[in-house]
This record gives C-alpha cells, sequence and structure tokens, in this order.
C-alpha cells in the first residue's frame, strides 16, 4: 500500500475518537488522503465525492445510525471496504449482513488496528481489480478510454465528451453527437481518468472539456460551450470558474 493511492474515510461524530483514529492511520502509513465525517449523511456527501477505498464507521452515529447507513449503500454500487468501529460486540451480527471487511471494538487496540490495515492491503495486491475495477479507464494506447454503463461497456475518444454531471453514485457523460451515457461511477473517478486530456470542474457536480470552451459568463456564473455549431450553457459555481479563469489551455 506504500504505493499505491488508497483513501480511507473515517465515519465518527466524536472529536476525540476521530483525532485517535487518524493518527493511527498516519503512523501506519500508505493513506494518500483521510476523510473525516462526522454522520452518515455527512459521510454519504464524502463517500460520492471521494470514493474512499475503506471507510472506518462508527456504529452509533447521531440521525442515522451505522447499519441504517450500511443498509442505504447496499442498495447503491459502492465499491469500498467497511471497517465498524464499536465499543459493543451487539452489533456485529448486523454488521456481517453487508459484508463489512473488518470489526474492531473500541477502545481501538493500535496493534489490532495495524493487523487489520495490513490485511486489507494484501486483499488488494492479491485481488487487484478490487482496486482497479474503475468504470472509467484509460485503454493502453491512451487514445480511447473505457467505462461501464449499466448494461455492457463503451470505448469512446475523450475528443467526443463534451461534459459530464455526478447523478448520485453514477456519472451521466455527454457526448457531441448528442448521445447520452450513464456510467456506474462517480464524478471524481471519471475526472481522474479525463483530467489529463484538459477536462476541468466548473461545479461540484459538472466536469466539462475545456477544448468545446469558449466563453465565461462571470455575471451568472455559466460557461458556453460550442460543439459543431451547437451550443452548451451551463451552471457553475464561482470559486470553480474564478480557477478556471486562471488556467492556461
Amino acid at each position: 500500500m506504500k504505493n499505491m493511492k488508497v483513501i480511507a474515510l473515517i465515519v465518527e461524530d466524536d472529536k476525540e475518537s476521530r483525532d485517535l483514529l487518524r493518527m493511527y492511520l498516519k503512523q501506519h502509513g500508505g493513506f494518500s488522503q483521510i476523510i473525516e465525517a462526522h454522520s452518515a449523511e455527512d459521510a454519504l456527501f464524502k463517500l460520492m465525492e471521494t470514493s474512499p477505498d475503506i471507510v472506518f464507521l462508527d456504529i452509533q452515529l447521531p440521525g442515522k445510525s451505522g447499519i441504517d447507513f450500511l443498509g442505504l449503500l447496499s442498495r447503491q454500487p459502492i465499491k469500498t471496504h467497511f471497517v465498524i468501529v464499536s465499543s459493543s460486540r451487539n452489533f456485529a451480527v448486523d454488521a456481517i449482513k453487508f459484508d463489512v471487511f473488518d470489526y474492531i471494538l473500541k477502545p481501538i487496540n493500535k496493534v489490532e488496528l495495524f493487523n487489520i490495515i495490513d490485511r486489507f492491503r494484501l486483499k488488494i495486491i492479491t485481488n487487484p481489480e478490487k482496486k482497479l475495477k474503475e468504470v472509467l479507464k484509460e485503454l493502453d494506447d491512451g487514445v480511447k478510454i473505457k467505462f461501464n454503463s449499466r448494461n455492457s461497456y463503451v470505448l469512446v475518444e475523450p475528443k467526443d465528451i463534451v461534459y459530464c454531471q455526478a447523478d448520485g453514485a453514477y456519472t451521466n457523460i455527454y457526448f457531441s453527437n448528442g448521445k447520452q451515457e450513464m456510467a456506474n461511477t462517480y464524478l471524481a473517478k471519471v475526472e481522474e481518468v479525463l483530467l489529463k486530456f484538459n477536462f476541468v470542474r466548473i461545479s461540484r457536480s459538472t466536469l466539462i472539456n475545456a477544448n468545446w470552451l469558449r466563453s465565461v459568463n462571470r455575471g451568472n456564473d455559466t460557461c458556453l460551450l460550442l460543439v459543431d455549431g451547437k451550443e452548451f450553457i451551463l451552471q457553475g459555481t464561482k470559486g470553480h470558474l474564478r480557477a478556471l479563469c486562471n488556467m492556461d489551455f
């Protein structure tokens, strides 16, 4: 895991517990990002935005519990590993129903936690598809990309994509020929693949092909894309558009 970009999400309402777990993860090493959430609702937002590889989930959260959260995610195409963190074994049976990766009791024992992380690392290495099976992948020739739709996979050239928009755990991809496809992955994963092809965010939920960009209207925070004579006017946000205007294309 030292050479892998692994993202961890800590879902814990108690700040002291979050800080302790974060410290342990940093001591172990191998994480490119350690993200925190204080509730199930906050965790859902962070999970959709960053698509973490491993989630350390407290069971007793304010509002929706950790079990409620797992139940909600069971209906979504989530590809991550969950480690349940709880002060009681009473929730173990419920957690197992959701095929969680592991279960650790509070107060957290650092040695036990490190063992869990090492087993997670081994699983990733010996089953690379768990880490690498993203819906969007760049092909070896570097010209086309592949993404899985609901019923198949599609090969496309990045230049044919006009923009992409987040739709929960999915991403709608709009093409210059007027067609649309839905990819079974988060916008963040789509962005990882398309960044090198001059794609940029204009808002939290919209990614555009900057090669088609013709103007930015700072008055109403919109972008104009011109594709073969067809105009696409997309809503952005001030922060993203400010950064966009400072870029060199």
